[in-house]
């Protein structure tokens, strides 16, 4: 039977916990070898990213043969695996570049706690903690081989992002294996998902000789801006010259916009803008324009009160996803290529994901929206009888159905919570099944 609920906001968990034995991610083993999601980036819906740069990834050893530790209960049998050490980025102090390292986004205060082993035994894994501000940089241990065990961190601080890596602190593969990450006040990941694919025939169809809506800035029904200013603007390659495809999460993405260097901090072209309505989990798959310089990306508001690092450097021939957690209260938040370096420092974007985009008291989910409620329902359709442009998605943000047929057919979707939306107003209602 199909009932329809006002949306209402989940409570965060006091711990969340990340067993790498779990299914999520054994599943994501290479059919042949042991690469971990292809070698690229994989972020969990609870906000745990695993970098990758598509040339070098991560490694997973399902029914870990060195060992199989057991702690408070629970035996872990698989590990993923850095094999080596990760450098710190070019113009930072502590943070890791480009790929292998583990990201976690907290709202303060937080309990860490990691289950993991050497790599190797000569050189030893050094397991490093720092943050996203850099104000700290912290070894937790130098690692054994053949004996796994727990490491501790008590984070005490405001909001941020935590990364957790293996350093490259001397010559061999001084890499590390986790069984199991956990913390305390992680920041949950809330709000429909907003998708921005490049490769969609809304952008496909202002392309205009490799030039992007002839320079001009471009603002979708759905609130992103791709900013030029008439001399200033995108290229637009269908498909991508130089990684014509990237699959990612279900959906294979082939063009991408293009800026050949970076921009100012202050430029009036050449960067994304959308408003949010509060913290935000931002996911970009992208590459670099050039092999060097390799792009960085950078997320700002349009005053620059403050200046994150959202994509450490990419490669030019390997595409992948890099992602970020806004803190915050309603914005509009800046994605930009920086000019951070000699040379053309640009970026290809292939995609863009935001939760909680929209300005507020225009797409809030209110009472009175469930009181006037803009669609009813039988057994097997959506009644749709204004003809609304309807968009349905599952409970992870992904957009299953979008028609404004007066009845929508959902009898094929299996039993579950589904979120009903109206793309012009961003009324929304969850619908279950």
């Amino acid at each position: 039977m199909l009932s329809l609920l006002i949306l209402s906001t989940s409570m965060l968990a006091t711990k969340t916990v990340w067993n790498f034995s779990d299914a999520e991610f054994t599943s994501l083993k290479a059919p042949t070898g042991t690469d971990f999601h292809a070698k690229r980036t994989y972020v969990t819906n609870d906000g745990l990213t695993i970098q990758g740069d598509g040339q070098y990834g991560w490694a997973i050893m399902v029914d870990d043969a060195v060992a199989q530790p057991e702690f408070d209960g629970v035996t872990y049998t698989t590990s993923i695996t850095s094999v080596g050490g990760v450098s710190v980025a070019p113009g930072h102090t502590s943070l890791p570049w480009r790929n292998r390292y583990v990201a976690i986004d907290v709202a303060g205060n937080s309990d860490i706690e990691i289950i993991a082993r050497s790599y190797n035994s000569t050189p030893a894994g050094k397991l490093t903690i720092t943050n996203q501000e850099e104000t700290f940089v912290e070894t937790l241990g130098t690692l054994s081989q053949g004996t796994p065990a727990k490491y501790t961190y008590q984070y005490v601080g405001g909001p941020t992002r935590l990364y957790i890596y293996a350093a490259n602190w001397t010559t061999g593969n001084p890499g590390i294996n986790f069984y199991a990450i956990s913390a305390t006040n992680v920041v949950p990941v809330e709000g429909l998902k907003t998708v921005w694919n490049f490769s969609s025939p809304e952008f496909s169809s202002l392309n205009v000789a490799a030039v992007f809506n002839n320079k001009q800035t471009y603002t979708t029904e759905d609130y992103l801006s791709v900013v030029g200013n008439g001399s200033y603007g995108w290229t637009y390659r269908a498909p991508d010259n130089k990684v014509a495809s990237v699959p990612y999460k279900g959906t294979t993405y082939t063009n991408t916009l293009e800026v050949s260097g970076g921009v100012a901090i202050t430029s009036n072209t050449r960067y994304f803008k959308f408003p949010v309505k509060g913290n935000s989990f931002i996911e970009v798959g992208m590459r670099s324009y050039s092999g060097t310089p390799m792009g960085k990306v950078i997320v700002t508001d349009t005053e620059n009160t403050f200046i994150d690092t959202l994509a450490i450097h990419s490669l030019q021939s390997y595409a992948t996803v890099h992602s970020y957690m806004y803190q915050g209260d309603s914005t509009t938040l800046k994605i930009m290529p920086i000019d951070w370096s000699a040379g053309n420092d640009g970026v290809d974007f292939y995609f863009i994901t935001a939760t909680n985009v929209g300005l507020l008291g225009t797409s809030d989910v209110s009472e009175q929206a469930y009181n006037n409620k803009f669609i009813s329902y039988n057994q097997e359709d959506i009644i749709n009888s204004d003809n609304l442009d309807l968009e349905v998605f599952n409970a992870s943000g992904q957009l299953l159905i979008r028609s404004s047929a007066s009845a929508i057919r959902v009898q094929h979707l299996k039993p579950g919570v589904y979120i009903v939306r109206d793309k012009k107003s961003g009324n929304a209602l969850k619908m279950l099944k």
